[in-house]
């Protein structure tokens, strides 16, 4: 028999074997070798201290509500009742995280009762509780049947809220079991043998109706995939995490990439991955080189950002069933947050949305505000390992391919949302700043920034509380949209940090984490004419490409020195040959 869990408002989480009313639950949980955790309100009855084995106690009890005065909730204790109901929410979701974790279906079940604003009077015949005060107090008032029906309903909407938020699924016994019928119940809340076996058939139902809408294999899905990475032929093992639910099949829904921060690995964000299932997307996070179980070492914001693409790459080729391939959401934390500054400025065309928690948007840079200045002497010494000095002319190339703020305003077409703590000393304010601060300068409208105060929101992962206010300032609607079409200009411009790809256009700057330039590229009668021009940085190789949906076409590359090269598109990729130092150049069609 499996061990079912259960919430009595206001006294705890508790374990029962014996409940009636879970009886077939349990046996289709052992049928289907799958553990179930239920939340209940105040379903399960329990061993009163005191009472005899005839019952005679009840009589008496009844006999003395009554005939004792019956009186609102005071409002003293009307405001006590709010408190007990966020912690019951509380330990509400920490059932349904509990489950997540482990890929347990979590049900949730409301409290039914005889209370109501116009009881019947064979329920009241059965009341016994409700006394202000102590039990045994002969004097004691009682509170009326409408007072305890408007308190216990504000427990059964927290459940049926939790459980619509949080992806649990829903008995509402409160619905079924409705007032008047006293055949279920000794008193007014507690089931006879009647109550338990019918409530134990309603759940059980429920739990039959979603296995067989999943099939025999559970519902909640996670697995691990591996892939090599696109840009680094070393690094042949790469790990992610998905997350997602089988019965999703035949049904698109956004995929949520979520990001672990600078020292952890995926395992740090099962829980936002488990809270993104929950809210309909298709989760994955991918374990970023050198953390975990994936190869290679990392390079803080180089390289390492293709293994983000790679990931998502595969989900879209392997789950095309199950997810939508133009709703791609980003959402990171601390060093995972600058991970999504610095994929949404490279890949500005490949995401709806990214959600940035208090992350890095200048890893050295700036010889003040940059993080390698601001942070610790051993994040220092971690950082001289994995980029380079900052006081080197090397150093300095590779923290300026690394300063995300510098490319703000390469994507104008996301969803970009910014959550920092004003009071933030791990990774201050102004890392968030500066990026917002580099998109408003080029007149961009998508980029917002949330500074919390008070502990809003505080460095770390945040629950599932968190998650949701910031999520519903991301998505008012609940709608997270599609990536819209980039705008057909004449002339585009970015700022290539070490590489930038679009959905038609591939720059890669030296070894793809050493350099920055800007790139324009004008549209042309049959062709294109390109500028690029170096920053911060001397001369490097650039290298081009161009995808295009012709088939074998031939075009004409002049240089700045008009030199004319001759190249033919070959499936879809036009290879422009390395460009030396800034350049101007016009590629027509011949």
């Amino acid at each position: 028999m499996h061990q079912m869990l259960y919430e009595w408002p206001g006294l705890g989480v508790a374990s029962t074997r014996r409940s009636l009313a879970l009886g077939r639950m349990l046996s289709i949980s052992k049928t289907q070798g799958r553990h179930l955790f239920a939340s209940f309100g105040l379903i399960t009855r329990r061993e009163l201290s005191g009472q005899d084995s005839a019952g005679k106690h009840y009589a008496e009890w009844r006999e003395r509500r009554a005939a004792a005065p019956k009186v609102e909730l005071p409002r003293n204790r009307q405001a006590t009742l709010q408190p007990t109901l966020d912690a019951y929410r509380t330990r509400l979701i920490q059932l349904v995280e509990a489950g997540h974790r482990h890929d347990v279906e979590v049900v949730m079940a409301t409290q039914p009762m005889l209370y109501s604003e116009h009881m019947l009077k064979t329920a009241q015949d059965l009341w016994w509780s409700g006394a202000l005060g102590a039990a045994d107090d002969p004097d004691a008032p009682y509170l009326t049947e409408a007072a305890l029906h408007r308190s216990l309903k504000r427990f059964n909407d927290v459940t049926r809220q939790v459980a619509r938020d949080y992806g649990a699924v829903l008995v509402d016994l409160d619905a079924a079991m409705t007032e008047g019928q006293t055949r279920f119940y000794y008193d007014a809340i507690h089931f006879n043998n009647e109550g338990a076996r019918r409530a134990g058939e309603l759940v059980g139902a429920a739990i039959a109706r979603k296995i067989e809408s999943t099939g025999d294999s559970p519902d909640l899905c996670r697995e691990t995939i591996t892939f090599p990475s696109s840009v680094s032929p070393e690094i042949r093992r790469l790990h992610a995490r998905v997350a997602y639910r089988r019965s999703w099949r035949g049904r698109r829904h956004p995929i949520s990439v979520v990001m672990h921060g600078f020292a952890h690995d995926s395992s740090a964000v099962i829980r936002a991955m488990n809270f993104a299932r929950a809210r309909g997307f298709f989760a994955v996070a991918p374990e970023m080189r050198g953390r975990g179980d994936s190869d290679g070492a990392p390079d803080c914001g180089g390289l390492e950002i293709w293994d983000i693409v790679d990931a998502v790459d595969q989900v879209r080729a392997k789950w095309a069933g199950f997810v939508d391939p133009d709703r791609v959401i980003i959402e990171g934390f601390s060093g995972g947050g600058g991970n999504v500054l610095s994929a949404l400025t490279r890949f500005p065309e490949l995401w709806s949305t990214g959600i940035c928690w208090f992350g890095i948007s200048d890893y050295g840079l700036d010889p003040e505000t940059g993080w390698y200045h601001q942070t610790t002497a051993e994040r220092r010494q971690k950082l001289r390992q994995l980029i380079g000095d900052p006081d080197t002319p090397q150093g300095r190339r590779a923290y300026a391919a690394r300063a995300s703020y510098l490319g703000a305003a390469n994507n104008a077409l996301a969803n970009i949302h910014l959550f920092v703590e004003r009071e933030e000393t791990a990774c201050p304010p102004i890392q968030s700043q500066q990026f917002v601060e580099a998109a408003e300068s080029a007149g961009l409208k998508n980029v917002t920034l949330h500074l919390g105060d008070a502990g809003r929101w505080q460095h770390g992962y945040p629950d599932w509380e968190t998650l949701r206010a910031a999520h519903r300032m991301v998505w008012p609607n609940d709608r997270p949209r599609r990536i819209p079409a980039p705008p057909d200009d004449t002339v585009q411009r970015w700022m290539v940090l070490g590489t930038l790809k679009t959905r038609d256009l591939h720059c890669r700057l030296g070894n793809g984490t050493d350099a920055v330039a800007r790139l324009e590229r004008e549209r042309l009668d049959q062709g294109w004419r390109f500028s690029v021009r170096f920053e911060h940085t001397p001369p490097a190789a650039v290298h081009l490409e161009l995808f295009t949906k012709d088939g074998p076409t031939e075009y004409e590359l002049t240089g700045a020195n008009g030199h004319v090269h001759q190249l033919v598109a070959a499936d879809g990729v036009l290879t422009l040959p390395p460009l030396e130092g800034d350049q101007e150049l016009v590629l027509r069609r011949r």
